[in-house]
């Protein structure tokens, strides 16, 4: 999970929490590495696949084109959605995997602030059209959550950091025929794909009850998926 697209653990520490009054001790932050290194960390996160709605990706078959090229903004992305808990222990277990020591005085002051952290990653496209188009991320603008019930109880990310993606067994894949007729490769670089957003923890507690939609604004349109309301109650109590 996320394994090949995690920054340093130093970068990522950078990505702050809004503040908040009541942060996060060392007795719970030791706790969080401790399940992290342990690789018990799934229990505090939540994943799903964010995805166009059927209307986007038939209109993209439709006309199948996207910047002059056989390559439709339809791909998935995967979506992890974690508590500031979460987030400490899934630093940790990627600083073990990555055998970069991560302990409590790693922990940022933004880390210890409650909040809800948000990463995307893309899926990766295939390298070849095989006659219905290269489905690739479209480059995101904005991360939201908000109520699957009502569309009007939104929470905003209050820090929002992209970076462009380029998979490093793919650099290249075939778009199509070219005027000369041969295969027409071109490095695939996907702008603004992946992304990490935080929240404050409140926002989220505070959206309408029920479900709730993580959402993706991108280019092409939105991209979402659900949170069914046990796992909100589960991550979010």
């Amino acid at each position: 999970m996320f394994s090949k697209v995690m920054l340093s653990v130093v970068a990522l520490c950078l990505f702050g929490a809004p503040t908040s009054a009541q942060q996060l001790d060392d007795a719970a932050v030791a706790n969080a590495i401790r399940a992290g290194e342990e690789n018990k960390f799934r229990p505090w996160i939540f994943e799903c696949k964010a995805g166009p709605s059927f209307k986007d990706r038939f209109s993209a078959s439709a006309d199948r084109s996207f910047g002059g090229l056989n390559v439709q903004p339809i791909g998935r992305s995967k979506v992890v959605l974690s508590a500031s808990l979460g987030r400490i222990a899934f630093l940790a277990a990627e600083g073990k995997r990555l055998k970069k020591p991560f302990g409590v005085a790693d922990v940022s002051d933004g880390l210890r602030n409650p909040a809800v952290y948000a990463f995307v990653d893309p899926d990766k496209p295939p390298s070849q059209d095989w006659g219905g188009g290269i489905p690739i991320p479209s480059p995101i603008d904005k991360v939201v959550i908000r109520s699957s019930d009502d569309p009007t109880s939104v929470a905003e990310a209050g820090t929002l950091g992209t970076e462009d993606v380029k998979w490093d067994d793919r650099t290249e894949i075939v778009f199509g025929i070219g005027a000369d007729g041969r295969p027409e490769k071109r490095p695939l670089v996907i702008e603004r794909s992946r992304a990490t957003a935080v929240f404050a923890l409140e926002a989220i507690r505070d959206l309408r009850a029920g479900d709730l939609d993580l959402v993706l604004i991108t280019q092409a349109g939105e991209r979402h998926c659900t949170m069914p309301v046990r796992e909100r109650r589960r991550l979010f109590p």
